[in-house]
């Protein structure tokens, strides 16, 4: 074999060309060598293998490098070898011969062609197709890492799969099987105890698995031609198609609208130069004429299609494949459903191809409920309490942090971060803290959601990407939601676009106050009043204060618990509470800007200036100027609380005196209230009260804002939603929502 090897390259070498005939020689001699090593591997471990000449085999006809195979010829052959050779013969598979003896190829495929007419010709019970992949998976695994495996399936759907672009088996292959009723079964030659996936003819679902497995292609191109004006006597789809054709270009899919003024036909990608040309060569004279527009051409298309015998008898997929694109933001460019109802094709940009696929697939083959992506922002105080909760309760309810930020770098694990380690790990990861929100876009899990537990002023600037792309927030961070009002429309629009937010601990840590009082707007109720303490930190200094602690103990105090921010004059400017009562305002219905609150800090202004450590050496001077507002608030019997109110339009935060008939009198330590008069809380108005503050209490908040986003996520790519909040805690995109000074009429709403 190597003389003759030797003699066709010499040949190769004098003429300075390579024939398809000689082309085909060569590479028939590496088919031989192969079968000859693995004969010989056989034979070592005691079976008598026999390496043979697979042109006495296969006979075919003179067409060098796409062979056809003499079907009858070949029964006659195959049937006289196998009754001649001694032992097991080891037929090299993509080659054969034709009648004069001449060495041919049989093109892409061609060693299952060879199996299946081989086993067609010998009458066997089954084919064995030996590859690199476990059988036939639901999915690409490059491209969906966790595709299954199926045991049986259809040869109606193999081909299916096989023309969308699954490279499992050569189409001519199955095709033949098919046709002969023989079981195909395809294994993996580096796992040979994996069971493989038997394919024939009634080897379908049944019905129950309506979507059996995905297939895409990413080398596409989408041209379109339409009529303006609805013109539909062009036969636009019929010369379209004819002239491709003509041209000799393959169509992979063709749509078109109710009359044939409008056509999309996908091509391959490399043939958009000569499809494009035939195309504005056959509809010349009806551009000129503009009966037809010029032809649109989108390249670096990708194509997915869904496959499966049973959804024929199933309503819903098309909807629920739609519906997960839209919520992961992927665009559909066209659209096409087989006759046989066994395939529905989608086509999207050529970016978004991986995304779709990993979409759709999750949406049909993952677990329910699907375990959740976690990105978690921020390892202060709620950050750390929160990770320390999902250490104990993450795998109870399917959860999996994927990732931990900080301002200074960022730790990343798609296996998911151990959550007993994970502050040395962080501080060994050299990932960018820009990374964290980088890696939740770019995830193909679904669900997903990005916590956070920061008070950064540039972080939630991302909140609209991540949305975008799918990701759910929740926030404990109230500067996205506190800011200019017109910010805050951009996040809600984006939230009823994409997925949800989350941020009910951005007032009252975990008490269900933004919750209820959303409730009531969206249930038709007119908020009159808010009031209440809306700061844990200093409602516990109040409290203190009032119980006859000097004010700079209090302080102290609250700074050791956790209570205050790392600066605590970051809670006595009054700023915080100022951001809660914005939110909560708008959640109300009230679209109030920062500088619309009237603020009176805790503190006069000029004694929390100059470095943090002068503060706290300042800090016992303030002493007796609390202790006169306290023996104020005695004198008439009442208590000192920093309070919050909205009413008649306007905000004002600042420390007041309130009697004993006040709810808030009764507050102590860190407890925080909201009191809520409405028209339907009129006479006794609605409280929620509760502590208010807390590492550990705001984190319990925070995991319940991530189980609720989970759950919706959980049923987002199976249901459609038409408009409707996807802001939760806040959005006023449901109808009006009402905010009425205690003057107006039922009818008289009030912004």
């Amino acid at each position: 074999r190597f003389e003759r090897l030797g003699r066709l390259l010499k040949g190769v070498a004098l003429l300075g060309e390579c024939t398809p005939r000689t082309l085909d020689g060569v590479l028939a001699t590496g088919e031989a060598l192969s079968a000859s090593l693995l004969a010989a591997a056989l034979r070592q471990r005691g079976l008598p293998a026999v390496a043979v000449d697979p042109g006495r085999w296969i006979v075919t006809d003179e067409a060098f490098g796409e062979a056809r195979v003499d079907a009858a010829a070949t029964a006659t052959a195959a049937r006289r070898e196998a009754a001649a050779v001694e032992g097991v013969p080891v037929v090299p598979g993509f080659t054969g011969a034709t009648a004069a003896g001449d060495v041919t190829t049989l093109g892409r495929g061609g060693s299952d062609h060879s199996a299946a007419v081989l086993g067609v010709s010998l009458s066997a019970d089954r084919v064995e197709i030996w590859t690199d992949v476990d059988g036939v998976m639901t999915a690409d695994p490059r491209v969906v890492d966790d595709a299954t495996r199926l045991d049986t399936m259809s040869f109606d759907e193999l081909l299916e799969l096989t023309h969308w672009g699954a490279k499992v088996v050569h189409p001519g292959a199955a095709r033949l099987l098919r046709e002969r009723g023989l079981p195909l079964v395809i294994r993996n030659a580096l796992r040979p105890g994996q069971p493989g996936t038997e394919v024939s003819t009634g080897g379908g679902s049944g019905g129950e698995d309506p979507v059996r497995a995905l297939a895409s292609r990413a080398d596409t191109a989408l041209m379109q031609l339409a009529a303006p004006g609805g013109d539909d006597g062009t036969d636009m789809a019929m010369r379209a198609l004819t002239a491709l054709r003509d041209g000799g270009i393959r169509v992979v899919m063709v749509t078109q609208g109710s009359s044939e003024a409008s056509v999309c036909v996908v091509v391959p990608d490399a043939s958009t130069p000569s499809a494009r040309a035939a195309l504005e060569d056959e509809f010349r004279l009806e551009r000129e004429t503009r009966r037809i527009d010029a032809v649109r051409v989108e390249r670096a298309c990708a194509v997915v299609t869904v496959v499966g015998d049973g959804m024929r008898r199933r309503t819903g997929i098309s909807a629920r494949v739609f519906g997960v694109l839209g919520h992961h933001g992927i665009n559909v460019r066209a659209i096409a459903q087989g006759a046989s109802e066994r395939t529905i094709s989608v086509v999207v940009s050529g970016a978004d191809g991986a995304a779709a696929v990993r979409a759709v697939h999750d949406a049909f083959f993952a677990p329910r409920p699907r375990a959740a992506e976690l990105w978690v922002a921020g390892t202060g105080r709620v950050g750390s309490a929160l990770l320390d909760q999902l250490a104990g309760r993450a795998a109870h309810h399917r959860l999996r942090v994927t990732g931990i930020g900080t301002s200074r770098g960022s730790l990343l694990s798609r296996e998911g971060v151990d959550l007993e380690g994970w502050r040395q790990a962080l501080s060994r990861s050299d990932a960018s803290a820009d990374a964290l929100v980088e890696a939740a876009i770019a995830s193909p899990h679904h669900p997903r959601v990005f916590v956070d537990c920061t008070a950064s002023p540039t972080l939630p600037s991302g909140y609209e990407r991540l949305l975008a792309a799918g990701v759910s927030v929740v926030a404990a961070n109230k500067i996205g939601f506190s800011g200019p009002v017109e910010a805050w429309r951009r996040l809600q629009a984006a939230a009823r676009e994409g997925a949800a937010v989350y941020h009910e601990t951005t007032v009252g840590a975990g008490l269900p106050i933004l919750r209820t009082v959303a409730d009531l707007v969206h249930t038709g109720d007119r908020i009159v009043r808010l009031q209440g303490v809306l700061s844990g930190t200093l409602g516990y200094l109040c409290d203190e204060l009032m119980g006859g602690r000097t004010f700079s103990e209090a302080v102290r105090s609250a700074h050791e618990l956790g209570y205050t921010e790392p600066d605590p004059r970051d809670d006595l400017s009054g700023t915080d509470v100022a951001r809660k009562l914005v939110i909560l305002a708008r959640a109300a219905g009230l679209e109030l800007e920062p500088s619309d609150v009237d603020v009176e800090p805790l503190l006069p202004r000029e004694a929390v200036g100059g470095t943090l450590e002068a503060f706290w050496e300042r800090l016992p001077s303030l002493d007796d100027f609390m202790a006169r507002s306290r023996a104020d608030a005695d004198a008439s019997g009442g208590r000192l609380v920093y309070m919050g109110t909205v009413e008649d339009g306007r905000a004002r935060v600042g420390l007041e005196v309130v009697p004993r008939e006040h709810p808030c009198w009764s507050l102590r330590g860190s407890e925080n209230l909201v009191l809520v008069v409405s028209d339907r809380y009129s006479a006794t108005p609605l409280v929620v009260r509760g502590p208010g503050a807390g590492p550990e209490v705001t984190a319990a908040g925070v995991f319940a804002d991530v189980l609720r986003a989970r759950a919706e996520a959980q049923e987002a790519p199976v249901r459609l939603r038409a408009g409707g909040p996807r802001g939760r805690e806040g959005s006023s995109a449901e109808g009006p929502a009402l905010f009425a000074p205690a003057a107006a009429s039922a009818g008289e709403p009030f912004r």
